[in-house]
């Protein structure tokens, strides 16, 4: 699947949490350097990255460059990891430092640590039907993300990244300023993996600590909570942790079915730039769906902006619950708890000899009982039981995957008529007489902000249902004109029982579909529509991009008109 990446670099922590996975416009992982810089790496050396200029990705996605507001200009270097701390591979943690000095000093003052989150899922679907199971990414898929779904595991990569922030924290004790702070920012899996590390380290450690900014991640005070974490660690935590969580993404909305306020951190949902579900070609759980401004902030809902969104979160973070809980109904609580602690290589063993097995069952019966019990800790009443219970299973999925759509397609109407109220003129509350009030220069750009992107959505809303209805028409038109068409052949052929085929055929050389129906034409409106919703589209865009760049063109406007007076 594509990436849908970051249309900017405003936002740094947002930055720095996506360049943590590969094949993203500027790359952490080692792999992916270019060789000068791997090189330079491999010497002990940092190498710079700068967030204030374009980069595009591997299939030439640009994302922009930050605005003028973003720290250090932009600037940071990727430390190299002498000691081997931020990385291991049988967990499948993977984690970068990076700093606004190129080496810690005296002049170093902000540092940031980037965990990464889940790497694609490695199913190769030839290899899987020959019983090679070797590509599966286990470790981040079981070992940790479905460790934490369903049993509020602390997952294995925790504990290394504790160990690598007690060291970075260290080190900056050591030889940076006293001021100097230590930031967390990730996503996904990494957001779970960060949290339950910093909860590994010391109050005084945690003082070097300025805030950990995650995005689409699961709140975990749960698997704190299990693991004996104090009521007193969690509000040290509470303090640090800041959240931006999609609605529409199950990750994000992973055990956040409480009030929002009672969850860990600060929890920001956020007004996406599409209404997409985590399966879709723009994934709910990937970084373009966030709309920042040139100030870095990012776009999100509250009491008084696009409220059907903390709605919406809520409904999909009950039916996460809902389905949770019912799918731990029909699995043994011991099966689970072996499933997700499994090593890889045992599984990939145990479903390659499954495979083989199942090819012909009947002659293998003991060997797929052995299998089940012995590696899987399923016994033959709880297989039995699992068998009979298939359906409802699969019809719980379904069910599940229906009311996502629903939630989406809900939220979506209702986002339509926030729009429309807080733009209707005649709405003595609309967003236009909001910027009249507004008492400072910055809510007044964030209610500009909010009014462009408002405008937009409804914009690009009616285009779609036009652009939509017109497609719907033509084809009706079309299928219509080969009813009437077949109907008057048949009523003609019927009244002329008295002539002969061809006689009857020589009356009816002009009722034809063909030459009632213009196919050029139909197609040539289809382009057009085409044409014109992309038009559109590519308008949108830059009402966008106006919207996260009204900063810098207020500043431009003001010393244009600055200088034009001097």
């Amino acid at each position: 699947m594509t990436n849908w990446n970051l249309k900017s670099f405003d936002n740094l922590y947002a930055s720095l949490a996506e360049s943590a996975y590969r094949d993203r416009p500027n790359k952490f992982p080692y792999e992916q350097l270019d060789p000068e810089s791997r090189k330079k790496f491999d010497s002990g050396k940092s190498i710079e990255f700068n967030f204030s200029i374009d980069a595009k990705d591997k299939d030439g996605q640009i994302t922009k460059g930050g605005g003028t507001d973003l720290p250090n200009g932009g600037n940071v270097y990727l430390q190299p990891d002498n000691k081997k701390l931020l990385e291991d591979e049988e967990t499948g943690y993977h984690a970068y430092y990076v700093t606004d000095t190129d080496t810690i000093n005296a002049n170093t003052h902000q540092t940031y640590f980037s965990i990464r989150g889940s790497d694609g899922f490695g199913i190769n679907l030839p290899q899987i039907k020959k019983g090679n199971f070797k590509e599966f990414n286990y470790q981040d898929w079981i070992n940790n993300d479905a460790a934490f779904a369903l049993t509020d595991a602390i997952v294995p990569q925790a504990q290394y990244a504790t160990k690598g922030m007690k060291e970075k924290i260290a080190e900056l004790e050591e030889k940076a300023a006293p001021d100097a702070k230590m930031d967390v920012t990730a996503h996904s899996l990494g957001t779970m993996v960060s949290v339950q590390g910093l909860a590994g380290l010391s109050e005084s450690e945690l003082n070097h600590v300025g805030k950990a900014v995650l995005f689409d991640g699961p709140d975990t005070t749960a698997s704190l909570k299990k693991a004996g974490y104090s009521d007193e660690k969690l509000k040290l935590l509470d303090k640090k942790i800041v959240y931006y969580v999609n609605p529409f993404d199950p990750v994000s909305m992973l055990n956040r079915d409480k009030p929002w306020d009672q969850q860990l951190g600060q929890v920001n949902v956020v007004v996406p730039i599409k209404y997409t579900s985590m399966m879709d070609k723009y994934s709910s759980h990937d970084f373009g769906a966030y709309q920042i401004d040139s100030y870095g902030n990012i776009l999100t809902a509250s009491e008084s902006y696009h409220p059907e969104l903390l709605v919406a979160g809520q409904r999909l973070a009950k039916l996460n619950r809902r389905t949770i809980d019912n799918l731990k109904n029909y699995f043994p609580e011991e099966a689970i708890e072996r499933f997700v602690t499994m090593k890889p290589e045992v599984f990939q063993k145990l479903a390659s000899l499954l495979h083989e097995a199942l090819k012909d069952p009947w002659n293998h019966k003991t060997e797929i009982y052995l299998i089940f019990r012995d590696g899987f800790g399923i016994g033959i009443t709880d297989a039995t039981k699992i068998i009979a219970n298939i359906p409802s299973i699969a019809s719980g999925l379904s069910e599940y995957l229906q009311e996502y759509d629903k939630i989406i397609k809900d939220a979506q109407k209702a986002s339509l008529e926030w729009d429309r109220k807080n733009l209707d003129l005649k709405n003595p509350n609309n967003l236009h007489n909001k910027i009249k009030s507004a008492g400072s220069y910055a809510e007044r750009i964030l209610l500009r902000t909010e009014l462009l992107y408002a405008a937009v959505q409804l914009a690009d809303a009616d285009i779609e249902q036009k652009v939509s209805e017109t497609e719907k028409m033509i084809t009706t038109a079309e299928e219509n004109i080969k009813i009437e068409v077949e109907l008057s052949r048949n009523v003609i052929f019927g009244l002329g029982w008295a002539l002969s085929a061809s006689e009857r055929e020589s009356l009816m050389t002009d009722l034809t579909f063909e030459h009632l129906w213009d196919s050029g034409i139909a197609e040539t409106d289809k382009s057009n529509l085409k044409n014109y919703k992309e038009k559109m589209s590519g308008f949108s865009k830059s009402m966008i991009q106006c919207a996260q760049k009204l900063v810098e063109v207020d500043e431009q406007g003001a010393a244009d008109i600055f200088g034009s007076l001097s």
